[in-house]
């Protein structure tokens, strides 16, 4: 049999084996993308209500649309803080999320006191002290405690069906315990509250 040396080409690069299946541990060229995007354009700026007072005069007021608040934090963490509010971390400043845990404590003890009470007329002295206690946490407690006394209001207005004078005057006691909670940081809402507390209710609460 003859060969024909011509067709022999040595050291012939072997071709490339084509892959159709996509490496698995390789990032997508769209979520590369996205990721750049986000750290080349961190979200800062007051879309969004601001949750908090600002502190220094270089703090950074920073827009996290996950959570749909814009809050000050320190000119040290505002690089990563924009980096998270740009991809979405549903991450709070510091402490914002204890202020709300604490005014949220507020309302439980009061709302238990209340129930031990047993006494009548004391619900407006516990909406009035348990507004003013978490507004003397922050404003971020005064925040919350609105929010949860215009919801509980709402309940029992739509739900339990409580006629609208019970409600108002409800808001009236919550709206003077916040109102002068926020305003005597360092007086007892035991004291603040007095105007609404009630004949035959025990001296402990």
């Amino acid at each position: 049999m003859k060969i024909n040396m011509d067709s022999i080409q040595p050291n012939r690069p072997i071709p490339p084996t084509k892959n159709t299946k996509a490496d698995a541990s390789a990032p997508s060229a769209q979520s590369v993308a996205k990721f750049n995007e986000a750290f080349s354009a961190p979200q800062i700026g007051g879309a969004f209500p601001t949750i908090n007072e600002r502190q220094q005069a270089d703090d950074v007021l920073i827009n996290n649309p996950n959570t749909q608040e814009a809050y000050w934090v320190s000119n040290g963490a505002a690089p990563d803080a924009a980096r998270a509010a740009a991809l979405g971390a549903s991450i709070s400043p510091p402490n914002i999320l204890d202020d709300k845990i604490e005014a949220t404590e507020k309302f439980i003890n009061n709302y238990q006191d209340m129930r031990d009470a047993n006494t009548i007329g004391a619900d407006k002295y516990f909406h009035c002290k348990a507004n003013c206690e978490a507004a003397q946490v922050s404003d971020i407690g005064s925040s919350v405690a609105k929010t949860i006394s215009d919801t509980r209001e709402w309940v029992d207005q739509n739900i339990k069906g409580d006629p609208e004078t019970a409600s108002q005057q409800d808001q009236q006691a919550n709206y003077y315990g916040r109102e002068q909670g926020s305003d005597n940081l360092s007086k007892l809402c035991t004291d603040i509250c007095q105007p609404f507390r009630p004949n035959g209710l025990d001296s402990k609460y």
